[in-house]
């Protein structure tokens, strides 16, 4: 540690212990004590000044009622340094305020030098002489540091980083504890700036604005000279702005009851979505899901879900109720199907397949809607093409009965109807298959018919014979 010490040093001195002898001559003795004294004020206080056309030293007071202490002018009076009675040192001024004053026309000060280029500093002591604080270059003379004597306060200037609360910074400002930028006395806005291009190019920014709102904004405003989306606190919400400060467009809000609003500012439960959602695991192989739980785990929980397992499938429903396994849907990879026994056993009990067929009881429908199983319905409809009013047509060839009976024995079973191995292997369509038992009542009604006439020709016949 180097200590600059400015001296200023006077000697006066006498030899021995006889009075000093002078004589008188004009203005000057050279003989008895020497009093000096301004000649045209014999109550100022007493001085003694050494002067000559370059400078003047001067000890005493100056003027009537002066400060006595110490004086050095300079070519016409200039003021170099003056020491007051009180102990002020004033260089350059006449008039210092603390014990040591500088004053100066020139750009440098006060030069601080070494002598070995290691540490060169200034320190501040209490009053008892203990160093609590010191500010100045450190050992290779590179970073300046103003260092609070044990304590954590530091701020280090170290080639071209700026630390606080700490000694190696990394950046160009790192601070170690909290910051804090206002504006106490101003009533404006408060603005903390990134800014990598040209104004207005781009540029983030948390600032703390008084506008017709009154809100905090933190974002990105610009980017590529284009508005961008920023984030702001209001006096009641916290609001992503969609179109930076240009035009307020709100796409996020988080309100003051908590509430998150999506595509909205003012939602009406804890989440709320106008649009589309997305939920995803991208980085993991694994699952992704949203979860709607309203009670103890395991006990009431509605999932929509995708997840990594044997069947790699989407699954949506509620899964358990009063801890009890409920039916969930999902989608599989060629299936959507709901299972019966939620997530411990799939039991699908219907599918959809990706060719849009439907199965219930099955996941391999081979039509539109396949049923393993039965159905109860109050009323069902079969759209089809043609119906056999054929049958009472003038053209229509009815099958004699021994035509049918011979086809009976051979087949046994009536013509154009399926057997019953057909049936149990192939089912039956059901449109068609009372379009046949139709056609089957038509001809027995005109088998009726004809046996009806030929019964009326018996019972004339048998009148006759009666008669006779």
């Amino acid at each position: 540690m180097k200590k600059i010490i400015v001296i200023g040093l006077i000697l006066l001195s006498s030899s021995g212990g006889i009075a000093q002898q002078w004589n008188s001559s004009g203005d000057n003795t050279t003989s008895g004590n020497v009093i000096v004294q301004n000649p045209q004020n014999t109550s100022a206080v007493s001085i003694l000044s050494w002067q000559n056309n370059i400078a003047r030293i001067r000890i005493g007071g100056d003027g009537v009622g002066a400060d006595n202490g110490f004086m050095i002018q300079g070519v016409g009076d200039k003021n170099l340094l003056r020491i007051m009675n009180g102990g002020n040192i004033g260089i350059g001024t006449t008039n210092p305020f603390t014990p040591l004053h500088v004053k100066s026309s020139l750009d440098g000060v006060v030069t601080f030098q070494t002598e070995d280029n290691t540490w060169l500093y200034t320190n501040w002591m209490d009053n008892t002489g203990t160093r609590k604080t010191w500010m100045g270059l450190g050992a290779d003379l590179s970073s300046f540091n103003i260092n609070v004597e044990n304590g954590t306060n530091k701020i280090l200037f170290n080639g071209g980083n700026v630390g606080i609360g700490m000694t190696d910074p990394k950046e160009k400002l790192e601070v170690i504890g909290t910051a804090l930028i206002s504006s106490r006395n101003t009533r404006g806005s408060v603005k903390l700036k990134l800014e990598r291009g040209t104004e207005g190019k781009d540029a983030a920014v948390i600032s703390f604005g008084q506008n017709d709102s009154s809100i905090w904004h933190t974002g990105l405003l610009y980017y590529g000279g284009n508005p961008s989306p920023n984030f702001y606190i209001s006096q009641n919400n916290a609001i992503v702005d969609g179109n930076g400060q240009a035009v307020h467009t709100p796409e996020f809000t988080i309100d003051q009851n908590g509430d998150v609003g999506i595509g909205t500012i003012s939602p009406s439960a804890k989440l709320e979505v106008r649009g589309d959602a997305l939920v995803n695991n991208f980085n993991t192989r694994g699952s992704a899901i949203l979860k709607i739980d309203r009670g103890t785990q395991g006990k009431d929980a509605a999932v929509v879900s995708f997840g990594e397992n044997n069947n790699y499938t989407w699954h949506t429903g509620l899964l358990y109720n009063g801890g009890a396994l409920t039916p969930d849907f999902y989608i599989s990879q060629k299936n959507l199907i709901r299972d019966g026994n939620g997530q411990a056993v799939h039991t699908p009990e219907l599918a959809i397949t990706k060719n849009g067929m439907v199965g219930i009881g099955t996941t391999t429908p081979d039509s539109k809607l396949a049923v393993n199983g039965n159905i109860h319905a109050k009323e069902v409809k079969v759209d089809l093409i043609g119906w056999p009013d054929y049958v009472f047509e003038n053209t229509y060839q009815l099958p004699t009965l021994d035509q049918i009976e011979t086809h009976i024995k051979e087949k046994g079973h009536l013509q154009n109807i399926p057997s019953a191995q057909e049936v149990a292997e192939n089912g039956i369509e059901l449109g068609e298959m009372n379009k046949k038992l139709l056609e089957k009542i038509e001809q027995l009604t005109l088998y009726t018919i004809q046996q009806q006439k030929e019964i009326e020709e018996l019972k004339e016949i048998v009148a006759k014979l009666i008669k006779q």
